[in-house]
């Protein structure tokens, strides 16, 4: 393997040139370099998988037959890893007329095909398409992602992020902590003091959790001023912690500092999943720390609550508050339903199936 690398900004595009043919990597090298890319190259599938998934890549130009044997493996390796997937590859081949490798090229998630001999201008027109389509990709995916008001990732991603840890608990043998952090008595914050005040509290509280956790925790705005958090190796002190210095900070802002000084709380409810004992869905989980922030509330607020320390008899109370829980299924109900009433007094039919 060879690492080929100018001194062009780190901002400039890096592409990962895999290919067995030293001088045709070269090549392919040069002339992306030439117009401020910057550039690795491997000269095996191994190597470039390696590279591919520690450096992360714009782009990646694979050659069908690297490393003595087709890129088609390599491709389909590419695309299954979650670093990678959405990464461009476009293969260099010189068998550009067949059409069964060009489907088969296709079928594996190349993004484009170039011909050899490699022509520089046609070659710098595809890799900048494919780094074109691959941001607009990356933003859409941002802004379906994304809470345009906070920041944080929106209630969507955040479940995926709990599921993924839930499903990851058993096999690194680690526990998974949930809690969400909600704003006391908002509703009557937004009354007195106006909207204006309540939208800023619920971006200091995103913007509070951010910096108080962990890398390996994720955050996210689950709805409206609730902001769930996932611990995904943490213990119970730990968590513990995390959520008192949260509480504590936010108790600590004052808003309105320089002329009327307003101080506000946090209730949290905190569940977890046992690696070696619990079979908890991704659903039940947000639930019960979901449940533990009713039991917080409940309690008058400005505190922590714990799912596993609740009684059993205020258990039954309680479950039926877990408003944020994602739920797998609903039955469905006729609370909506549209009634046409016919002019000139004259009776309606009742709403059939179809208006319901």
């Amino acid at each position: 393997m060879t690492r080929s690398t100018e001194s062009h900004s780190h901002d400039s595009p890096l592409i990962l040139v895999i290919n067995d043919e030293k001088q045709i990597a070269n090549t392919i090298a040069a002339a992306l370099r030439s117009v401020g890319y910057r550039t690795i190259i491997a000269d095996t599938n191994e190597s470039g998988l390696a590279i591919a998934e520690r450096y992360s890549p714009n782009a990646i130009l694979l050659d069908v037959n690297a490393d003595e044997h087709d890129g088609f493996n390599l491709c389909r390796e590419l695309k299954n890893r979650i670093l990678t997937a959405d990464t461009p590859v476009l293969f260099t081949t010189q068998n550009i007329d067949s059409d069964e490798l060009i489907q088969r090229c296709f079928d594996v998630g190349a993004n484009d095909l170039i011909a050899k001999p490699i022509r520089p201008t046609l070659l710098l027109a595809r890799i900048r398409v494919a780094l074109r389509e691959s941001n607009l990709r990356e933003e859409y995916k941002r802004l379906a992602l994304t809470d345009q008001a906070t920041g944080l990732d929106n209630r969507r991603q955040f479940f995926m992020h709990v599921t993924e840890a839930v499903t990851s608990s058993h096999r690194r043998q680690r526990d998974v902590y949930l809690m969400i952090c909600d704003i006391d008595n908002l509703t009557a914050i937004n009354t007195e003091h106006g909207y204006d005040l309540g939208d800023e509290i619920i971006i200091m509280l995103s913007r509070l959790t951010k910096r108080l956790i962990s890398l390996d925790c994720r955050v996210g705005r689950i709805a409206g001023d609730a902001i769930g958090i996932v611990l995904k190796h943490a213990d119970e002190p730990t968590a513990d912690a995390t959520a008192a210095r949260i509480l504590r900070t936010f108790e600590a802002i004052a808003f309105d500092a320089g002329t009327n000084p307003k101080h506000f709380t946090l209730s949290v409810g905190l569940a977890r999943r046992i690696h070696e004992t619990d079979h908890l869905t991704p659903d039940e989980l947000m639930a019960r720390a979901d449940i533990a922030l009713a039991s917080a509330k409940s309690q008058g607020g400005r505190q922590i609550a714990r799912y596993w320390h609740i009684a059993d008899d205020r258990l039954s109370k309680l479950e039926p508050a877990a408003r944020h829980a994602r739920q797998t299924t609903r039955e469905n109900t006729h609370r909506g339903s549209i009634s046409i009433r016919k002019p000139n007094n004259e009776s309606a039919p009742a709403p059939s199936d179809e208006t319901r």
